[in-house]
């Protein structure tokens, strides 16, 4: 009686194999980690090189692009050009000084960084 319940309870019956063969599903990447021999590196390193990209192709590829577009219009502004700011104020460009901008809005004129110029504005958009 004592030996037929430790018969089954035995490892194999319980679906695992003394020797390593198969594991009970107690998470998808601890079961595959538990089963690699160790010297495969690109199997453990896949799933971070897949996060690394998805980080490129989602935060940091558009990054670069809204950073290069701002810049390129930074590089292309000149006197007299109508332009929004970031906070919303339209302005006409009168002097760049620096890494400042005099624009003259309707009641005067302010001195706002290159950085808060949000983009050109096109004749009839006021």
């Amino acid at each position: 009686m004592i030996r037929e319940r430790y018969d089954d309870a035995s490892p194999a019956k319980r679906g695992r194999s003394l020797r390593g063969g198969t594991l009970p599903a107690i998470g998808g990447i601890v079961v595959i980690l538990a089963q690699t021999d160790g010297g495969n590196a690109f199997g453990f390193l896949l799933p971070f090189l897949l996060l690394a990209l998805v980080f490129y192709f989602f935060l940091i590829r558009p990054q670069r692009t809204r950073m290069r577009q701002q810049q390129q219009l930074v590089d292309s502004l000149e006197i007299g050009q109508r332009v929004r700011t970031v906070g919303g104020i339209f302005g006409t460009v009168r002097a760049i000084q620096g890494d400042s901008v005099i624009l003259e809005v309707e009641e005067g004129r302010l001195r706002v960084s290159l950085r808060a110029i949000g983009g050109r504005v096109d004749a009839g958009e006021d």
